[in-house]
């Protein structure tokens, strides 16, 4: 979802502050969306109501919210999670995924008939990316296909390569 409000999310989400000209700037020559300042601003409003945005001042906002009076910050990513290659070191308190699995018999049967993506299958990499970029204590939740004689032996060898990285396995 290509939002005005995720592009500012993943525009700002690292600045002190934004104001609405910067957004304006941003989404119409950056992102080339041929967006108005009003439409801009509502766009704005709108995420503040929703806990998106923080406003500082007039006109001026921040990528944060507080919960339980603590500052936050949350990155959500809809993309390929093999890919952590922008994210920092030990900068991620958690993880949580659901890769589209290369297993075919998982995927149908009965009445199920899953959409179409790119499939993969994990490799050790993915999980030693995962553990560079988690602080330390943090976690990661891999959701995976319920085990049956087709991705069996697959599911061990995800366990193992988590465990080969430094991760805990739970259940």
């Amino acid at each position: 979802m290509n939002t005005i409000q995720m592009n500012l999310f993943d525009y700002f989400y690292e600045d002190d502050s934004f104001t609405v000209k910067d957004a304006t700037e941003f989404i119409n020559n950056v992102k080339n969306m041929q967006v108005n300042n009003e439409s801009v601003r509502a766009r704005i409003y709108e995420g503040v109501e929703r806990g998106i945005f923080t406003k500082i001042s007039r006109g001026v906002y921040q990528v944060k919210s507080q919960i339980q009076g603590k500052e936050t910050k949350c990155l959500l990513i809809n993309g390929d999670g093999r890919d952590l290659s922008a994210i920092p070191d030990k900068s991620i308190d958690g993880i949580v995924t659901d890769h589209p699995y290369l297993l075919t018999k998982s995927l149908k049967g009965g009445n199920r008939n899953f959409a179409e993506y790119e499939l993969f299958r994990y490799e050790k990499n993915d999980f030693v990316e995962k553990q560079r970029v988690l602080k330390d204590r943090a976690f990661l939740v891999e959701f995976l296909p319920e085990e049956n004689e087709d991705n069996m032996e697959y599911l061990y060898n995800i366990k193992k390569m988590a465990k080969d990285a430094g991760f805990k396995y739970y259940s």
